[in-house]
């Protein structure tokens, strides 16, 4: 019987906020035995260079809706920084082409059902740490933009946690900001001015205005903790690696998007059980050198697990084998080792040897529009009907390795676009998660990739999956100017040898 396939929009999945919604789809849809097909650019929707992003996006443009049976869209992702024309768009295409199932996260997505993250209560839990945990009573609020669902909704939690103490609600120590370093960075100029004294304490929205006021702040002599304690908010990457490290607070995203999956699945199967998202491991108040209490080393240690670049790893020991790392990507030279081949099938063998890079994983697909090599032919919008499969690999160290690879730029690898992959793979015995990327230079199409792994695994497409398909992106451009060199080079020979025949033709 075929696996229940959930969709998932996103954008930028190696930001925090993606990732969390991803381990929540993951881990219900893990629980049910169902498959996930992730369609998403490698960048943020906010990305300055216009034409990349544009060909980023167009991966959205992909979609077929009757290869789902579900669809959950992260509203927040697709709309950061306030840029609206990107849900927009998969809105009207959402509304026009799909009829099954749609649910969003966090915010809302026209008229379908959303799931909201309960940010009141995990500030309200930030607030109660600050209050009687450091005994403060004189506290700053800097809240992100003013009237944003999610800024509104972190506020209510610090306004509600004052009243359970009927500590009075001041509402000119309650700043807005925009959820960014310079948010923080402009009130501590404030404090730092004399406008505004100091308080005993200041809690923030989010980590990154944390950290823009706390080192502004210090920058200027102000000591933290000891004169003024600051808080944030979403457990980033960021709030740990700072110097002075942030207490901040796991938002509960993974299950608001475990949430959406049961939505989906109370309509897909009423009749089949609905199970509670898990707890995620790392969750709750993380404690920071920024209130006093120290770094959750817990936390610190997770963070640095995937965030260190291993300049010298031990490539013999066969517990490293999968793991996905920079410092392996870089030492790797896999773009000079694509870009160095003679023939586009040479090429194309170079990125099947540098898929090692990608483990641990199940499949790899590289699908290509049939004249991706013809230069006076741009592909801007869209996907045509017919692609070329010009790639298939799977990883030699597993059990998929008796699976048939290939490489070869040739009709006979040609497949229906609807179909998105070219030979579904069924005979699995737990469910997948397929991430459909795309494959192009600047705002011209050349095709996209699939990457498929077990849905169970713990890590997700991140810095090396982007920077390994920018490699593949940025080589086969390469091997398109090429190409249009060999052919103008063989055409100029043509044009030299005519008047010599020719004028052989008159002596004779």
């Amino acid at each position: 019987m075929k696996r229940k396939r959930i969709g998932l929009l996103t954008a930028y999945p190696e930001g925090i906020y993606a990732k969390r919604i991803m381990e929540g789809v993951f881990a219900q849809c893990c629980a049910y035995d169902y498959d996930v097909f992730v369609f998403t650019p490698l960048v943020q929707v906010v990305h300055y260079f216009r034409d990349y992003l544009n060909g980023e996006l167009n991966i959205f443009r992909l979609m077929n809706f009757d290869q789902i049976d579900g669809l959950i869209v992260d509203t927040s992702t697709l709309t950061e920084d306030h840029i609206p024309w990107v849900a927009e768009m998969l809105l009207k295409q959402i509304k026009e082409s799909c009829d099954k199932p749609v649910v969003s996260v966090d915010l809302a997505f026209g008229d379908y059902p959303v799931v909201n993250t309960d940010d009141i209560l995990t500030m309200s839990e930030i607030t109660a740490h600050v209050l009687d945990h450091h005994g403060c009573r004189d506290i700053y609020y800097l809240s992100g933009y003013y009237g944003h669902e999610v800024a509104e909704e972190r506020l209510r939690g610090f306004t509600q946690e004052l009243e359970k103490r009927n500590i009075p609600v001041e509402q000119d120590k309650i700043f807005y900001g925009d959820f960014w370093y310079t948010g923080g960075e402009t009130l501590a100029d404030r404090i730092i001015s004399g406008e505004l004294k100091l308080p005993e304490a200041i809690i923030c929205a989010s980590d990154h205005l944390a950290i823009g006021l706390a080192n502004r702040l210090m920058k200027h002599g102000i000591k933290i903790p000891e004169q003024v304690i600051v808080t944030g908010h979403d457990a980033t990457a960021e709030a740990m690696l700072n110097h002075l490290t942030i207490t901040t607070h796991v938002p509960e995203t993974s299950r608001s998007s475990a949430e959406a999956v049961n939505r989906i699945r109370a309509i897909l199967e009423p009749e089949k059980e609905i199970l509670p998202p898990a707890e995620p491991e790392l969750h709750g108040l993380i404690t920071g050198e920024s209130c006093g209490c120290g770094t959750n080393t817990a936390c610190l240690h997770e963070i640095l697990s995937t965030a260190l670049v291993h300049n010298y790893q031990n490539l013999t020991n066969s517990d490293n084998q999968d793991q996905v790392d920079l410092g392996r990507l870089n030492i790797s030279y896999m773009f000079e080792s694509i870009t160095e081949k003679p023939s586009v099938h040479e090429a194309l063998y170079g990125i099947m040897y540098n898929s090692y890079l990608l483990r641990p994983y199940r499949n790899f697909w590289l699908c290509l529009r049939d004249d991706w090599l013809d230069t006076a032919h741009t592909y801007k919008e869209g996907y045509p009907e017919i692609m070329r499969n010009v790639l298939h690999a799977v990883p030699q160290n597993s059990v998929l390795a008796g699976q048939t690879q290939h490489c070869g730029d040739s009709p006979m690898y040609n497949f229906n676009t609807k179909d998105l992959i070219p030979e579904f793979p069924e005979n699995r015995e737990t469910p997948s998660v397929f991430y459909f990327t795309p494959v192009h230079f600047q705002d011209n199409m050349l095709g996209y990739a699939v990457l498929e792994c077990d849905l169970a695994q713990k890590h997700t497409i991140g810095s090396v999956y982007h920077l390994w398909l920018r490699n593949v992106s940025n080589a086969l451009e390469m091997k398109r100017l090429h190409e249009r060199g060999e052919r103008a080079a063989q055409e100029l020979a043509r044009a030299q040898e005519r008047p010599a025949q020719t004028e052989n033709a008159e002596n004779a």
